[in-house]
């Protein structure tokens, strides 16, 4: 059975507007925010800790490295550069969320090696870049 245009339109309708997604009157005119972009990245949970305290110095150097490789001179979002850096190691780190990748973006800008804008506990909503040390970093 097809779906009239309008009733996919009533149907799309409805279902933005139990999110918060459309504007008054009930017309579908653009999507600003959802309930996610509103708040930090979540936490890590107990099982997240708990991968995440099993792994090593040289897990974490590895980490770093992956992350400062899939870094540029130019800004990128730190959801990328995390999603990259995941990829760079998908059997050997599987339990480790994005989240503690995105933390340890942070650790990156502290020590020099990343430059960051926008709010880093955000990972969507945030960009870094190599500086002059992470460019010399051997990844």
């Amino acid at each position: 059975m097809a779906v009239s245009r309008w009733a996919l339109t009533f149907i799309q309708a409805e279902t933005a507007s139990r999110f918060g997604l459309i504007q008054a009157l009930g017309l579908i005119r653009t999507f600003t925010t959802t309930f996610a972009d509103e708040h930090d990245d979540p936490p890590l949970d107990a099982d997240d800790l708990r991968a995440v305290a099993a792994l090593t110095q040289d897990d974490l150097r590895a980490i770093d490295r992956a992350l400062l490789a899939s870094s540029s001179a130019d800004w990128r979002k730190v959801a990328l550069v995390a999603a990259v850096a995941m990829d760079a190691y998908p059997d050997q780190y599987d339990g480790i969320p994005d989240v503690f990748y995105s933390q340890r973006v942070r650790d990156l800008v502290s020590s020099g090696y990343l430059e960051a804008r926008g709010n880093l506990y955000r990972m969507r909503f945030s960009e870094v870049r190599l500086t002059p040390l992470g460019l010399g970093h051997e990844a």
